[in-house]
C-alpha cells in the first residue's frame, strides 16, 4: 500500500535525512515517541517506498531505525529494508542489510526472496543462484517457496544452466510447487528458450489452471523455436478452453506473420484484434503496421498509422522501417523529420532503420547528416548504431570515415568486428580484414558464423589456404558449417585457393542448394579450366528445377570459351532463347574470343 507524504506528515512522523544510514544526525523524534512503537510507523513508511523515487525517504527511515537501535532487533523492519533497497535498485545496499540481519530473520523466507529477486533483476544471476544454494546450506533457513523458484529458474535460464534448472524443477515438484502459475511460467520459458519444447509442454500440460499469461508463454516458445503450426494449434486450444487472447497473444502471432510475410494469416489476426477490441492497443497496432509493411502492403500500413496516436516512438519506428523495407527511402526521411516536429525524439532504433538504405552518393551525404544529428543530440551509440554507421561508410567507399567511427566507439564486440571485416573485404583490404579477425580473438571475443563468413573472402583473395582451413575447422567445432552463407564462403575460398575437390565436396554436402550456391560452384569450375564440370552442374541445376539467372548463364558461357565446348555454348544459347530470362549483350564478352562469340551467337 502506498502512503502519500501528506498522510505521513499528518501522522507526525518527523524524519531528518542523514548523509548516509551509517552516519546519522540527531532528529526531533523523541525517545518517548520511539518507545511508543515507532517500528510500526517506520514499517508503514517503508511499505510505501516501492520505487527508486522513494529512495530518499527510505534512507531516512533506515537512519531512524539505526538511531533507535531497531536495526538489530526488529526482524520485520530489517526485512522490509532489504525489500526497499531492491525496489530502489540499490542491490549492494540490499546485500549489506541482508548480511546484518538478526539470526532469527534467517528463518523467514521473505528476506531470502527479496535478495534473490534483486540479484536477478540486476542481472547478477550467479550471485542469485549462490544465495539460493546458501539458503539450503544455512541451518536455520526456511524451505524455498513459490516466490523463490521463479527467480531461481530465471537465473538458470539466463546462464544457460539447464541441468541446474532441472534440479530446481525437481525440487519444486518435491515441495508441491511446480503447479504454481509463476513457477510453471518460469519453467516453461527456461525449457522453451533452451530448445526443450517437449519438456516445456510437459510442464504446461501438468498445470491444473492456466491463465492467459501461461498460454502466451507456451505459444511464444513454439514461435521462437520455429514451430508455428504447433503454436497455431495451441492457439485453437486456448480459444476452445474459453480463455480469451490478449494483446500479447496477437502481437506474438503477428510477429510470425511479419517474419514469414504471410499476409493471409496476418489479416485473420487483424480480424481477431478487431473482434476482441484489441486493435487500439499500441503493441498490437505497431505489430500490425510492421506486418503490413513486410508483406508489401504499405498502403494498409499507412491507413493504420493514420489512425494511431502519434506520441509513441515504436509507432514511428515501425512506419519508418516499413518505408525503408519497401524502398521508399524519401518517405522514410520525411517521416524522420515529421517525427521530430511532433516532439518525438528519435533513438538508435530509428537511425539503425534509416542508415542501411543510404548507400549511394546522395545517401552518403544524407548519412553524414544523420551522423551529425547523432553527435549533436548525444544519441546513445549502441553496437548496432555503430555497426550501421560503419557499414554505410564502407559501402560508400569512405574507409577513413568508417575507421573514424570505429575508433571513436568505446566498445568492440562481434557485431562491430564482423562489420569491419566485411567492409575491409568490400574495399579490397584483405590484410586489414584478417588483422581485425585476429584482434577479435586477442580480445577474447568469440567469432560467430557471420564473422567467419566475413573473413573467408579475405582468405580467398590472399590465397591464405592455411588460415582458411583453420576457420573451416572452427566452423565445424561450433556447428557453423551447416549455415548456407558459411558454406558458400568456404566453397569460394577453396576454389580460389585451387582446391576444387574440397570446394565440390562442401557443395555436395549442402542439402538445400539455392541459386547462389549453384552459381558459385559453376563459376568456380569455369574459372579454373573445368568447362565440362561447369556444364554438367548447369544441367543438374536445370533438372532439379532451380531457376537460373543472368549470372548463371554468364558463368556457363565463360566455360564455353574453349573451342571444344562451342557445341555446348550453342546448346546454352538455345536454352536462353526458350527460357524465361532476357538475353544480355554482355554474354558475348564472356566468350573471350570474337570468333567464339560469332560461333555461338551467329
Amino acid at each position: 500500500m502506498r502512503f502519500p507524504l501528506r498522510r505521513l506528515l499528518i501522522r507526525r512522523v518527523e524524519l531528518t535525512p542523514p548523509p548516509r544510514p551509517c552516519c546519522l544526525r540527531t532528529t526531533t523524534f523523541s525517545t518517548t515517541a520511539a518507545a511508543a512503537s515507532p517500528d510500526r510507523r517506520l514499517l508503514a513508511v517503508l511499505r510505501g517506498c516501492v520505487s527508486p523515487s522513494h529512495l530518499s525517504l527510505g534512507l531516512q527511515v533506515h537512519g531512524r531505525a539505526v538511531t533507535a537501535g531497531l536495526h538489530a532487533t526488529d526482524t520485520a523492519l530489517q526485512t522490509r529494508l532489504v525489500g526497499m533497497y531492491v525496489l530502489a535498485r540499490r542491490f549492494r545496499d540490499a546485500v549489506a542489510v541482508f548480511s546484518s540481519l538478526p539470526r532469527g530473520a534467517a528463518a523467514c523466507a521473505l528476506p531470502w526472496n527479496w535478495l534473490i529477486r534483486g540479484l536477478t533483476m540486476a542481472g547478477d544471476y550467479r550471485s542469485a543462484l549462490l544465495f539460493y544454494l546458501k539458503m539450503w546450506a544455512h541451518p536455520s533457513a526456511p524451505l524455498p517457496d513459490s516466490h523463490t523458484f521463479p527467480y531461481v529458474v530465471k537465473s538458470c535460464a539466463a546462464l544457460g544452466a539447464i541441468a541446474l534448472g532441472r534440479l530446481v524443477h525437481r525440487t519444486a515438484r518435491t515441495l508441491g510447487l511446480d503447479g504454481d502459475m509463476f513457477v510453471g511460467s518460469a519453467l516453461i520459458k527456461m525449457y522453451a528458450n533452451g530448445g526443450l519444447l517437449w519438456d516445456a509442454r510437459q510442464v504446461f500440460d501438468g498445470m491444473a489452471e492456466r491463465d492467459c499469461v501461461l498460454w502466451n508463454v507456451m505459444m511464444d516458445g513454439y514461435v521462437k523455436a520455429g514451430s508455428v503450426s504447433s503454436a497455431v494449434e495451441l492457439f485453437g486450444d486456448m480459444r476452445a478452453s474459453g480463455c480469451e487472447p490478449n494483446f500479447a497473444t496477437l502481437a506474438c502471432f503477428l510477429s510470425v506473420s511479419a517474419t514469414e510475410s504471410d499476409l493471409f494469416f496476418g489479416v485473420q489476426l487483424h480480424t481477431l484484434a478487431v473482434k476482441y477490441g484489441l486493435e487500439s492497443e499500441v503493441a498490437v497496432a505497431n505489430t500490425l503496421v510492421s506486418m503490413y509493411a513486410k508483406c508489401k502492403c504499405l498502403d494498409d500500413g499507412w491507413k493504420l498509422f493514420g489512425l494511431m496516436p502519434r506520441d509513441d516512438l515504436v509507432t514511428w519506428n515501425g512506419m519508418i522501417s516499413g518505408c525503408v523495407q519497401n524502398g521508399f527511402v524519401d518517405q522514410a526521411l520525411l517521416l524522420f523529420c515529421d517525427m521530430q516536429k511532433s516532439g518525438i525524439r528519435p533513438d538508435s532504433v530509428t537511425l539503425v532503420s534509416l542508415l542501411p538504405a543510404l548507400t549511394d552518393l546522395n545517401g552518403f551525404n544524407q548519412g553524414k547528416e544523420l551522423h551529425g544529428y547523432i553527435v549533436r543530440n548525444c544519441v546513445h551509440m549502441d553496437v548496432f548504431l555503430v555497426s550501421a554507421l560503419v557499414d554505410i561508410y564502407f559501402k560508400c567507399r569512405a574507409v577513413r570515415m568508417a575507421q573514424s567511427v570505429y575508433d571513436s566507439s568505446k566498445a568492440i564486440d562481434v557485431v562491430i568486428g564482423s562489420t569491419m571485416i566485411s567492409g575491409y573485404v568490400l574495399n579490397g583490404m584483405s590484410q586489414e580484414a584478417v588483422k581485425m579477425f585476429r584482434y577479435l580473438l586477442e580480445q577474447g571475443i568469440r567469432p560467430n558464423a557471420v564473422a567467419i563468413a566475413s573473413v573467408l573472402p579475405a582468405c580467398a583473395s590472399m590465397a591464405a589456404m592455411k588460415l582458411g582451413q583453420e576457420l573451416h575447422s572452427y566452423a565445424l567445432k561450433n556447428a557453423y558449417e551447416g549455415r548456407c552463407y558459411v558454406e558458400s564462403a568456404l566453397m569460394d575460398m577453396y576454389a580460389k585457393c585451387g582446391r576444387l575437390d574440397l570446394s565440390h565436396y562442401i557443395f555436395s554436402k549442402i542439402s538445400a542448394k539455392d541459386e547462389v550456391t549453384w552459381n558459385s560452384m559453376i563459376s568456380s569450375f569455369a574459372q579454373n579450366g573445368e568447362p565440362e564440370e561447369a556444364l554438367n552442374l548447369f544441367r543438374e541445376m536445370c533438372m532439379e528445377g532451380v531457376k537460373y539467372s543472368n549470372v548463371t548463364i554468364s558463368s556457363v558461357l565463360s566455360a564455353c570459351a574453349s573451342l571444344p565446348a562451342i557445341y555446348y555454348g550453342k546448346e546454352i544459347h538455345g536454352v536462353v532463347i526458350k527460357g524465361p530470362i532476357r538475353a544480355d549483350l554482355s554474354w558475348g564478352f564472356d566468350c573471350d574470343v570474337v570468333q567464339h562469340c560469332k560461333l555461338i551467337f551467329c
